[in-house]
């Protein structure tokens, strides 16, 4: 899983959620915004996946890598998580279902503030 394809997968969750009508500059942020935090809990999810001698492993390869090269890293999880993808999938899901609710609650929020007080 590259950056690309976590920005194409944040750029739907926005468009699946009705989020994308968002004026441009606050949307490009917030796109930015979720990229970021989806990695960093795919990131997560895969380091507490670790037995221990791998997490010293990886400490090592942080240490080593201090760019942490997402190809590098990704690369140690697939070889040492046997379910990493299934695990990376769950992931996603749960990201995209925990945006989905809070687009759902901002759009509900929207339609009982009157217009006048916009």
């Amino acid at each position: 899983m590259d950056r690309e394809y976590i920005d194409q997968f944040t750029q739907q969750i926005l468009i699946d959620t009705g989020l994308n009508e968002l004026p441009e500059d606050f949307r490009n942020d917030y796109l930015k915004q979720l990229s970021y935090e989806l990695q960093r809990r795919l990131g997560i999810l895969a380091v507490n996946s670790l037995d221990e001698e791998s997490y010293v492993d990886f400490r090592k390869l942080i240490r080593q890598n201090p760019s942490r090269d997402l190809f590098s890293v990704a690369g140690f999880f697939k070889k040492r998580i046997p379910h990493f993808h299934e695990l990376m999938i769950k992931g996603l899901l749960e990201f995209k279902a925990e945006i989905s609710e809070e687009a759902r609650e901002l759009r509900s929020i929207k339609r009982e503030v009157p217009v006048e007080a916009l």
